[in-house]
């Protein structure tokens, strides 16, 4: 648990928490979504569970990133992509919010 709390803190390098906590994580979350279509259990409880621990794990990424790029010492493009980024996925997701598009992933 105190690795996540670096993590949130953006005590993370920004490629460490870009690649391996972003993209794993994304990964990671996208196997239920696709198992959940392939085999629909019939519950909107598990469901709602699901859409529950993916718009909570987009939140503590986007901060999580958002603050290892104020950390950031390398180029200080790298830091302004990633930013943009979070910024693209905030707007998607605020996007699909309004169009009552189902959430399938963070960002």
């Amino acid at each position: 648990m105190a690795v996540m709390g670096s993590v949130w803190r953006g005590e993370v390098s920004l490629g460490r928490t870009s690649w391996l906590y972003f993209l794993l994580g994304i990964l990671l979350l996208k196997v239920p979504f696709i198992l959940w279509q392939e085999f629909p259990p019939g519950s909107s409880l598990i469901e709602l569970l699901l859409t529950v621990i993916v718009l909570a794990y987009g939140v503590f990424i986007s901060v999580a990133i958002w603050r290892s790029t104020n950390k950031y010492k390398g180029r200080a493009v790298y830091g302004a992509l990633a930013k943009f980024v979070i910024v693209l996925g905030i707007l998607r997701f605020l996007s699909d919010l309004l169009s009552a598009a189902p959430i399938t992933t963070p960002l």
